[in-house]
């Protein structure tokens, strides 16, 4: 070529068999000593709020604690089992109620007799129903209203007709059952019992009658087995306080925020018929939902 550039010789730089043999980087000094950043970070519970929150729980816990106490104790609590039927019966459709038992003296069936039911209807008017017992002294009734009841039990013998009374209440349906099912057996009182009685003047035949104890004017007779459900809810109650009153103490002694609120959702279930209480619980509910996770600041050491 006529610049001459295909005349060049190639040159040989060598080769470097060792490594050590590089001269290293001169040290430089560090351009940033430290920075004003600041590291936030998230620190799950521990809240300073977990104290005081916890101990408002407990104070609810006991309350449950107490409601409990009351239902299991159902001739000396603040509110009867019959109050507590009473109250769920008033928004109980008309015609929701069955009602059987037996009629017995002295332990043997009694047939024929008749079983009376008179209650109101939703119109506040008194109707009627009734039956007769069958040979085992069983009757059964069907589309009455849950609620007060007034049964009237007759008893025909010779020229007489004994009768005696009961205020019982029926039992309303169920959250999950279209009807409600009250169990109740009645002893009639012995014949010397009904001789001491005078007939009724203005009956054709001669009318015998006891009305129904004193007793139940205040607190009418209710199905066993709804008196049996009421006392196990009451000891549900007094589980879930003891469970609840747990859950709190942890809760403080962990500074966990999710003890916290566990315990205080369960004291919510445990106040029954005591609405301000149930109000404490579901507010100390809530309470634990506002309170966020501690923040920690980190910051970084100086290089």
């Amino acid at each position: 070529m006529a610049d001459g550039f295909d005349k060049v010789e190639p040159v040989n730089i060598g080769t470097i068999d060792r490594f050590d043999e590089i001269e290293p980087m001169p040290d430089e000094e560090p351009i940033f000593q430290t920075s004003s950043a600041e590291f936030i970070v998230n620190v799950e519970d521990g809240m300073k709020a977990i104290l005081p929150l916890g101990m408002l729980i407990l104070g609810i816990a006991a309350l449950g604690f107490l409601n409990g106490l009351d239902y299991v104790s159902p001739q000396a609590g603040l509110v009867r089992p019959d109050e507590f039927i009473y109250a769920f019966a008033q928004s109980a459709p008309d015609g929701s109620a069955e009602f059987s038992g037996f009629v017995t003296r002295d332990g043997q069936p009694l047939e024929g007799v008749e079983v009376h039911v008179s209650m109101q209807d939703e119109s506040g008017f008194w109707v009627a129903s009734w039956n007769y017992t069958d040979k085992d002294g069983h009757f059964h009734l069907t589309d009455l209203n849950p609620g007060l009841t007034l049964v009237s039990i007759s008893i025909l013998g010779n020229g007489t007709s004994d009768v005696f009374q009961h205020r019982i209440l029926l039992t309303p349906p169920s959250f999950f059952e279209p009807k409600g099912f009250t169990n109740m057996d009645f002893e009639a009182p012995s014949i010397d019992r009904f001789n001491q009685e005078s007939c009724d003047g203005e009956a054709t035949e001669c009318v015998r009658f006891i009305p129904h104890p004193e007793e139940e004017l205040a607190h009418p007779r209710i199905d066993p087995a709804a008196g049996v459900t009421y006392v196990l809810i009451g000891w549900g109650f007094i589980g879930l306080s003891i469970i609840s009153a747990g859950f709190a103490i942890f809760g403080i002694k962990h500074k966990s925020r999710g003890l916290i609120r566990t315990a205080a959702i369960l004291s919510f279930f445990t106040q029954g018929h005591y609405y301000l209480a149930c109000l404490l619980g579901l507010f100390a509910t809530v309470l634990t939902f506002t309170i966020g996770p501690q923040k920690k600041v980190l910051q970084p050491q100086e290089i």
